[in-house]
């Protein structure tokens, strides 16, 4: 699980640990993203986020969102985003 909260001081950082997140799970494996303790991502690190998402789709991964808070599901479902 990559906890997203520990890179959101530096979208660059995180950018390279969603990327290295995705690079490391293998085809037909799952992905789980934590955003616990985040209440706001900019811009920067919510296309961050989406990208690697859809990087991990075309991969064949499936992506699990967990510890959103209210205004992030929100945000996340007005991106696109859907839940299971």
């Amino acid at each position: 699980m990559l906890e997203v909260s520990h890179y959101t001081d530096c979208t660059s950082t995180l950018v390279e640990r969603l990327t290295q997140a995705v690079r490391e799970v293998r085809p037909d494996n799952r992905l789980s993203i934590s955003l616990d303790g985040i209440d706001f991502l900019s811009l920067p690190e919510l296309t961050a986020l989406l990208s690697a998402m859809q990087s991990a789709r075309r991969r064949g991964i499936t992506t699990d969102i967990v510890g959103l808070s209210s205004s992030l599901e929100s945000l996340l479902t007005l991106a696109g985003v859907t839940f299971h």
